[in-house]
């Protein structure tokens, strides 16, 4: 009896709570404490609301998080402070124009729930202006937010247009860099804002491997021999996410697979061409993108990334040796490590 009543509560008391949180996610609701004049008709002058598509965009689509606990928590917080400055502060005090600033807007707006909605941010009607500010968000992710740029299609406010141009920060190179001696230089992938460092490593000789008695020696890391190296240049540090990214970005909007950008740059012909084969679960593992070293990719990958590199570049650009990376690594030591 007594588990059958709970069952019974426990029914009433989470459809009152679905219910509750229906209701109280509308805009009318939302429009019940927020009584500023201008709220409900900017929202309804932004393209949230006045679009070619005919979908309208809640006040709980971009002020609360898409879904799950958060939504729910933040939902809490967010209706305790709105319920209090409507009972206990007046609302012809506050500076609304200021709160409309990005500095504060941020706090309000959650970028997770622009991504919900916006999944693919290069839309084939994208501008070539907008492809390429989106680019460079794509490559500041951990940043830049989405309202960096777009802090008025949710409550319209005229803006000029040369303000949503991608930031100074970085600029978009339109050549490779040009290389007329051997020195370190610094490469510039065309038609990106991506660079990176490469050194220059002069000939010489050195013992390859480790000797027998090294401490924590591995089987494979013998037997010891001399080893004579060319001159030749590497990169400072790993190839970052930006740099594999921006190799991915242009394949797949050619609509290659890297398998076929391989037969395409060694001169075979296609049959077909299908878009590439997005990488299972997410190849950071976790660790993170952007500026930090790019993982997981196959070997095979890697080096079609390095024949796409010398055809965007004009040098020919490849994998170290085993002898090159290690001379390299070594930096003139002898010891079991560099240090």
């Amino acid at each position: 009896m007594f588990l059958l009543s709970g069952l019974v509560i426990g029914i009433i008391f989470s459809s009152l709570f679905v219910y509750g949180l229906k209701y109280t996610s509308t805009n009318e609701f939302c429009e019940s404490c927020h009584v500023h004049p201008h709220v409900t008709l900017s929202w309804k002058q932004s393209t949230h609301y006045d679009n070619k598509a005919g979908i309208i965009v809640d006040c709980v689509d971009c002020h609360l998080p898409p879904e799950g606990i958060d939504y729910v928590y933040a939902k809490a917080v967010t209706g305790m402070r709105d319920v209090y400055g409507k009972v206990f502060k007046d609302s012809a005090d506050f500076n609304w124009s200021q709160k409309s600033q990005l500095e504060f807007a941020k706090a309000h707006v959650y970028k997770a729930s622009c991504i919900h909605c916006h999944t693919n941010i290069f839309p084939r009607q994208l501008s070539q202006k907008g492809g390429d500010a989106h680019v460079y968000y794509d490559q500041n992710k951990e940043t830049m937010r989405c309202i960096n740029c777009h802090l008025h299609v949710g409550h319209f406010i005229e803006k000029p247009e040369e303000d949503l141009s991608v930031p100074e920060m970085k600029k978009l190179f339109t050549a490779a860099a040009v290389v007329d001696s051997f020195k370190n230089f610094t490469e510039t992938i065309p038609n990106s804002y991506i660079d990176f460092n490469m050194v220059a490593i002069p000939k010489g000789e050195f013992t390859i491997g480790s000797p027998i008695d090294e401490e924590f020696r591995q089987d494979d890391e013998g037997p010891q021999k001399k080893i004579k190296i060319d001159p030749f240049w590497i990169g400072e540090i790993e190839v970052t996410w930006d740099e594999y990214q921006q190799f991915m970005k242009e394949t797949g909007k050619e609509g290659r697979s890297e398998d076929q950008y391989a037969m395409i740059a060694s001169g075979k012909k296609l049959d077909g061409i299908t878009g590439p084969t997005p990488p299972y679960g997410n190849p950071g593992q976790g660790w993170g993108k952007g500026q930090l070293p790019a993982i997981t990719m196959t070997h095979f990958a890697a080096t079609v990334y390095c024949e796409w590199l010398s055809e965007k570049t004009g040098k020919k650009y490849r994998l170290p040796t085993e002898a090159e990376w290690e001379y390299a690594c070594r930096g003139s030591k002898s010891g079991a490590y560099f240090f």
